[in-house]
């Protein structure tokens, strides 16, 4: 007979995550080192780069102990932890599909660390739904987030106003761009470094701020949050993202509904006081932050900080005395009305009216935007869905449609979309990112994927609101708090790459944890014989084990790291041998391409330096096997291309570059090399009297300039808005071998006509005076004047005169083949 649930084992239990608990307060050591300092790591960006990638490794650490924590938690209190909600295990089905999508990932490396990076979310949520279970977690948690994102926004300002070095104390290397110029603009970034995504990160603080005002009982939380409103407020519209001014209005649709009617009214008002204010301030805190980052002076510094602390000061007064005066009587009066049905959902209603209102005041020809500095009040005019930031964005999600219909169920892994996109895109742009968290996601994990997600979400959000309706006002609180920032980052993130920083990808996942922590589940029908089982201990095992296996992997990756920063820091100090042997341990350890790639350079100097055959067989070994791990790192291409330049195999370099320009068809420089190696390939079968492959070869040069050509009239097709991107169409390097194919051909007016195009006095290229001499023949065959440039080229080479001077004559000598 199964035995049945003790409870007061189950209560006596509870300690293990209390303030009188070890662990308790070694999980909340790392949340604030994390929450506290890890923003700074430029908020933890995956931007697929080992200077971005080793302080997202060290935040793994953080993990490897919190789930150790977990595990020792979850076996001594294994009865207790077990009658919890078991589907706050469906989190893990993300990794666990990442990590199938690795076996066909187009990336080895980045499909890895995005599978790292997914381990490190689920247990962020495991820690928040276990740890805020208990009303001292909530708190503190509570205080962590609120005193972090307080410290963002203020460092933020401090970047504004000209210095955030606190007198020199830091010296913030890493935050050139926390306000950055754009388009004639300055717009504020802050630990991010990049407006749309701090905008997002605002949001979430401000309704945080808002709830905390209305709903806290603590006087003295409340007036930190009303302090901050203004700090926050006035931040979010200096990002000047217009993507964060759209998506404010509908992710405030979406959290007043969690408020009664009288305290929507207090948030209401509390939001316009501060709106108030904000732009009051607003014309000096612009005009004095764009002169500071010109030059900054301490007087005008310290008179830009007094106002803004001053005027955030005297808004938090009013806000405070407006909730102890006010809002206890407001509350009084509709207390019945607060309890009709629906009635929380009549302001979000007359907040779409008033939203289109506003629309038509900002957008339309109403002068209103007048009154504001130029900068944003022209950024608000330029609101529309015919820019260049809406029409790209199109571009990317179409695109990335494309992929995931050829990777459908698992989706082609980590880091998918930027080694994918230039195969797919339909013009040249340049973007490392899809610019939304769940297109990109689907392309990485596909339908399975995104299946695990939105159940994931599902999930959480079905029981944070089925409990949430049942708690008191005093215990909505923090649940509310949690619901914003999940909330609100991940609608913003529909539009954009928000997830991309690891910092937030896991204050949201963190926040998920902590909703579904404030709802109880009922007891499951099996419930009994698990908790008699001996199973019990399955799961903190797989825990402590895998808390061990986690920490061994990223320790091991950070060595690599570190190893790889000893070679390109002593590199000019030792001999070859030793940095390949150290460049070898590197990558044993972590397998970045990067490191791969520097590794191929170092060869490919040594060979073109040395003549040693060995260096040029072990680099093409080391691209073959690239070729398998990582087939679409750009980089190995180039490097494939260079070491058949240096081996004289213009056959393979024809091949390499036909496959690069099947894969990478919006990239002009494969194109250049085909038709430069088409040509080396045509004088090599001239001296050898076969004019007629010469022929086919130059044919093949014509042949790819209709290509670039048709393909350039696409771009004409693109809306006025929308930018082009890279550069793409016969370029002056392209020029240079279609105009000497003509020129060989002697049809001279057509040579004329494309070597002029690549004809650069600043010979600030390899190419440059090949492309000056072939024009200065060609107009001489023309009868035309040349003295000019031959003068010009003489001049910049002087030393060479004779040398260039018979080469000319040479080509001035050359007859056509054809004749």
């Amino acid at each position: 007979m199964a035995n049945k649930i003790n409870k007061s084992s189950i209560s006596s239990s509870q300690h293990l995550l209390t303030k009188r608990s070890t662990i308790f307060w070694i999980i909340n050591s790392c949340l604030i080192f994390f929450f506290l300092f890890m923003p700074f790591q430029s908020g933890l960006l995956n931007g697929s780069q080992p200077n971005y990638e080793i302080d997202i490794l060290y935040s793994f650490i953080i993990g490897a102990i919190l789930l150790l924590c977990l595990g020792i938690y979850m076996y001594r209190s294994r009865r207790a932890s077990l009658v919890h909600n078991p589907f706050r295990y469906v989190i893990w089905s993300i990794p666990l599909i990442y990590c199938i999508s690795m076996i066909g990932a187009v990336s080895a490396h980045y499909s890895y660390i995005e599978f790292m990076i997914w381990i490190f979310y689920a247990i962020l949520f495991m820690t928040a739904y276990h740890l805020l279970r208990q009303s001292d977690g909530q708190q503190i948690a509570f205080y962590i987030y609120m005193g972090s994102a307080s410290v963002i926004v203020l460092f933020g300002m401090m970047n504004w106003f000209g210095n955030a070095s606190l007198w020199g104390l830091f010296p913030w290397e890493v935050y050139p761009d926390a306000a950055m110029p754009s388009s004639g603009d300055v717009r504020l970034t802050s630990v991010f470094q990049y407006a749309n995504t701090y905008a997002a990160y605002l949001i979430a603080f401000l309704f945080a701020c808002l709830f905390t005002i209305v709903v806290s009982k603590n006087k003295y939380v409340v007036l930190f949050a009303s302090f901050m409103l203004v700090p926050a407020l006035i931040s979010f519209i200096l990002t000047l993202s217009r993507g964060g001014w759209t998506t404010f209005p509908v992710i405030l649709l979406f959290v007043l509904p969690l408020l009664t009617f009288s305290k929507q009214i207090q948030a209401l008002f509390q939001l316009i006081l501060a709106l108030i204010a904000s732009v009051i301030m607003l014309p000096s805190m612009n005009s004095y932050g764009l002169q500071l980052q010109q030059d900054h002076t301490q007087g005008t510094a310290l008179l830009a900080w007094i106002i803004l602390l001053g005027g955030s000061l005297v808004t938090a007064v009013i806000a405070f005395a407006f909730q102890k005066y006010v809002a206890t009587r407001l509350e009084q009066k509709l207390q019945s009305f607060n309890k009709r049905k629906l009635v929380m959902f009549l302001i979000p209603m007359l907040g779409i009216v008033a939203g289109i209102a506003g629309a038509f005041l900002l957008l339309g020809n109403t002068g209103f935007t007048k009154l504001l500095p130029a900068s944003i009040g022209d950024r608000i005019e330029n609101i529309n869905f015919n820019q260049h930031s809406v029409l790209e964005r199109g571009t990317f999600y179409e695109d990335a449609l494309s992929i995931w219909k050829d990777y459908p169920i698992d989706g082609a892994g980590g880091g998918a979309w930027q080694a994918l996109y230039q195969q797919y895109q339909n013009n040249p742009y340049s973007s490392t990112q899809v610019h939304s968290f769940f297109i990109q996601m689907l392309v990485e994990v596909g339908a399975l994927g995104m299946l695990a997600l939105f159940l994931t979400l599902a999930i959480v959000y079905y029981y944070f609101f089925k409990s949430y309706l049942k708690k008191t006002d005093d215990e909505k609180l923090m649940p509310s708090i949690w619901y914003i920032i999940s909330t609100a980052i991940l609608i913003h993130s529909v539009l954009d790459f928000n997830m991309s920083y690891v910092y937030l990808g896991a204050l949201v996942f963190f926040s998920l944890g902590a909703m579904l922590s404030s709802s109880e589940a009922k007891t499951f029908l099996w419930q009994d014989k698990v908790l008699s089982n001996k199973l019990t201990i399955v799961i903190p095992a797989i825990f402590i084990v895998g808390a061990a296996v986690y920490l061994i992997m990223t320790l091991v990756n950070i060595s690599g790291y570190h190893s790889f920063n000893t070679v390109q820091k002593s590199i000019q100090e030792q001999n070859v041998q030793q940095s390949i042997e150290q460049l070898d341990n590197a990558i044993s350890r972590n397998g970045d391409p990067e490191y791969i790639d520097y590794k191929l350079e170092l060869l490919t100097r040594t060979y073109e330096s040395t003549l040693e055959e060995q260096y040029a067989i072990e680099v093409q070994e080391i691209l073959d096997k690239m070729s398998k791990q990582e087939p679409y790192y750009e980089n190995f291409i180039f490097r494939q291309l260079e070491l058949n330049r240096l081996l004289g195999n213009d056959e393979e370099s024809a091949i390499v570059s036909k496959i690069a320009i099947n894969k990478y068809p919006w990239e002009i420089d494969y194109y250049v090399e085909f038709a430069k190696t088409q040509f080396r390939r045509a004088v090599t079968a001239i001296g050898e009297d076969d004019l007629q492959l010469a022929n086919e070869y130059l044919q093949s040069i014509f042949e790819i300039r209709d290509v670039v050509t048709a393909k350039a009239l696409e771009l004409e097709l693109l809306p006025d808005a929308q930018l082009q991107g890279r550069e793409f169409g016969i370029t002056a390097k392209l020029a240079m071998p279609i105009g000497q194919a003509f020129f060989v051909l002697g049809d001279y007016v057509q040579a004329a006509s494309y070597l002029a195009l690549s004809w650069d006095p600043a010979f600030d290229d390899n190419d440059d005076v090949m492309a000056a001499l072939y024009y200065s023949a060609v107009l001489q065959k023309l009868n035309q004047s040349n003295e000019e440039i031959n003068n010009t080229i003489f001049a910049a080479f002087p030393d060479t005169q004779e040398d260039l001077s018979a080469i000319l004559d040479g080509l001035i000598g050359t007859l056509p083949i054809n004749n």
